[in-house]
This record gives C-alpha cells, sequence and structure tokens, in this order.
C-alpha cells in the first residue's frame, strides 16, 4: 500500500483526493464518480472531514463547482450508531448532477433525523464562501441555526485572514506521518507530546 499511495499511478487515477495525507474515504469517493452513469445518483456514508477538512478541499470544491451534490446530514455517533467512538462526526452525501443548491443538516444523532426534513435548510456555493472563505469547507458545526449566525457574521465582518493577512496556519505533529520521529519511551532530549 506504501508504495502504492505514494507513486504517480495514485495521482493520475485520483488527481483530487491523492494530494497529502491518503484518505481511503476520499478515495473511494472520487472513485465513485468515476463510475457514476448518466443520471445516476451516488450515496456514500464517510467521515464527515470529507466536507469540513481542509485536506479533502480539492475533491469537496470538485463537487460544489460542479453542482454534484444533492445532500449532505452530517452525524455525530453520540448514540452509538456505530460501535465506534461516540464522538467520531460521519455523514451521510448523496450526489447527482446539475445542483445550484443542496440540503444540509449538521448534528444529527439518530438515524431517522436523515428523514427529517425540517432540519435541513439550502445552502450554496456562495453560502460556503461567505462562512468560510478561505477553504470553502463547511464549518463543524452542530445546526442550521448555527450555520445561520455565522452566514449573518460574515456578512457583518472581515474574515480573520482579511484582517490578519501575515497570520499562517499548520500542523506541527501528525501522529501517523510523524510517527518515526515519535518515541513510546522516555528518551533523552525528547520532550513529551500531548493530545
Amino acid at each position: 500500500i506504501q508504495q502504492f499511495t505514494n507513486s504517480n499511478i495514485t495521482k493520475i487515477c485520483f488527481p483530487l483526493s491523492s494530494e497529502g495525507e491518503i484518505i481511503t474515504y476520499a478515495l473511494f469517493t472520487e472513485l465513485s464518480l468515476q463510475y457514476q452513469k448518466t443520471n445516476g445518483f451516488i450515496g456514500l456514508l464517510v467521515k464527515s472531514s470529507l466536507v469540513t477538512s481542509k485536506a479533502n478541499q480539492r475533491l469537496f470544491s470538485h463537487l460544489v463547482n460542479n453542482e454534484k451534490i444533492v445532500l449532505i446530514a452530517d452525524y455525530i455517533n453520540s448514540k452509538k450508531i456505530f460501535n465506534i467512538d461516540s464522538r467520531e462526526r460521519f455523514c451521510f452525501i448523496l450526489l447527482d448532477d446539475a445542483h445550484k443548491t443542496f440540503k444540509l443538516t449538521m448534528g444529527c444523532q439518530r438515524i431517522n433525523d436523515l428523514i427529517d426534513l425540517s432540519r435541513y435548510i439550502d445552502f450554496s456555493k456562495d453560502d460556503l464562501f461567505l462562512i468560510n472563505p478561505d477553504t470553502g469547507m463547511l464549518p463543524n458545526t452542530s445546526d442550521s441555526l448555527q450555520m445561520d449566525f455565522l452566514k449573518t457574521i460574515m456578512r457583518n465582518n472581515p474574515s480573520f485572514s482579511k484582517a490578519y493577512y501575515d497570520v499562517k496556519f499548520g500542523r506541527i505533529v501528525h501522529f501517523t506521518l510523524h510517527s518515526d520521529n515519535i518515541y513510546k519511551e522516555n528518551k533523552p532530549n525528547t520532550l513529551p507530546i500531548y493530545e
């Protein structure tokens, strides 16, 4: 797998999801687009970071710019839909063609929240860039009220990057990418890492 993920083949086959850290759910999302039939729908259950993390910006921007998104339902696993960490976030994303706006709900906890139409708000590309002008990604919010609040704030105030244009953000330590340099036992001249 290491040879495959570092190869040029990956970049050719998965140009939208193979930059930086290789994330399998992003690869599967891009692969599904390659197999989509005319008038076909794609429904995927993936980690919410597909739509919220800058690491997936190229793929998510492609979905938005090509008007592929029909619906995004973001879930928090607090009711243990899956037998994984209760803080884990995942989303159901429905893809098709020619949708200038999409339905969005955040912070779902029960399976039936997916079909509760009162939870959804209409969202557009303009809304994404209003709320998150630097990346166009969805913010980690809990519900549509927070999303409306963010829109109001951003309409009336400059973004952080415009107010503080010389600030840089980055990841200092990544527990997977930097694992060769992280020691589990105490050694001289090392510092502890706290998560």
